[in-house]
């Protein structure tokens, strides 16, 4: 009987904290949508996000490290202070910018798509 219960309260507990995530997903939807009514530009923190082959990728420009630190050295300060900060996401490339006066910095997820991206012909009004 008290297995039951705590397989119960398990269960409930997983769908608590699934239902809190989904909750704060519908929250940085609703404040995105607020902001474009009010003709607010958006918040981003990176400069380019995107999603291509199940892969969400952001850029960041990190302008705190000098320019004229050598890749390797700049390679180990991202990773002990900027990387640890966007987990689940991990490294995928950085190159100097002159334009940003920054290193720009890649990371990514994989990420299935949410919405099959296939339009059919069946779909087209045929």
């Amino acid at each position: 009987m008290t297995i039951d219960k705590d397989r119960e309260i398990a269960r409930l507990q997983k769908e608590l904290a699934d239902c809190k995530k989904r909750l704060d997903k519908l929250k940085q939807s609703n404040a995105a949508w607020r902001r474009m009514a009010q003709e607010q530009g958006p918040r981003r923190e990176c400069i380019r996000e995107g999603y291509r082959n199940g892969v969400h990728y952001k850029i960041y420009v990190v302008a705190d490290l000098p320019g004229d630190l050598p890749l390797e050295d700049a390679m180990v300060e991202l990773r002990e202070t900027f990387l640890p900060k966007m987990y689940p996401y991990q490294f995928a490339g950085m190159d100097w910018s002159n334009r940003y006066t920054g290193w720009l910095v890649t990371v990514e997820r994989t990420m299935p798509t949410p919405v099959t991206m296939t339009v059919y012909e069946s779909e087209l009004g045929k």
